[in-house]
């Protein structure tokens, strides 16, 4: 499974407030972490309810580095005042992170799929699935499951907790299945 399709879901599950394993390192700098590979980082501040990543998808060999140049990166976004209040950011101009984006091939889709379940989050798997309908077209999804678009959106929402046959309908029209695998 490729780091980014982790980290893809990691920030899907973040996007649903579960933020996981995150450490503050100062200067309103939170630092989130994946303990695979070579220890991924991903460095983010909030403002206000939005979460904003500053640099995504470091390892922890640079983890210094990066801390400094994420401090770097919030107090550039500060104000000059002598109060050093942050500045006002609109929501509008932040931009919303969509998982749908990365999911352009099947292998793509089996690997985001397989991260999502192994975090054993019923709300995370329903989001997930409607990830990846909504990349392949909503639309054609739901003529494949005979199910009505709007009961899809629904259904597969986040925090949604849609039946098993409505999620093996999805799979099938997504052509992906779940597979049962021991737990080691």
């Amino acid at each position: 499974m490729t780091a980014q399709r982790r980290l893809v879901a990691r920030l899907r599950k973040a996007s649903l407030g579960n933020l996981g394993d995150v450490k503050p390192v100062g200067k309103a700098v939170v630092e989130m972490r994946e303990h695979f590979g070579p220890g991924w980082r991903m460095y983010f501040t909030l403002r206000g309810t939005q979460l904003v990543v500053m640099r995504g998808g470091a390892a922890k060999t640079s983890q210094r580095t990066d801390i400094i140049a994420a401090q770097r990166s919030v107090a550039l976004r500060r104000s000059s005042s002598n109060d050093h209040e942050a500045k006002k950011v609109k929501a509008s101009d932040l931009t919303e992170f969509d998982p749908a984006e990365y999911l352009d091939s099947d292998e793509a889709v089996a690997e985001y799929l397989s991260a999502v379940l192994a975090g054993n989050d019923p709300a995370l798997l329903a989001a997930a699935l409607g990830d990846i309908a909504r990349a392949r077209g909503m639309s054609d999804i739901a003529k494949s499951t005979w199910l009505a678009r709007e009961a899809l959106y629904k259904a597969l929402r986040p925090g949604a907790q849609p039946r098993f046959d409505t999620v093996s309908r999805v799979c099938a029209a997504l052509g992906v299945r779940l597979v049962a695998e021991p737990v080691s």
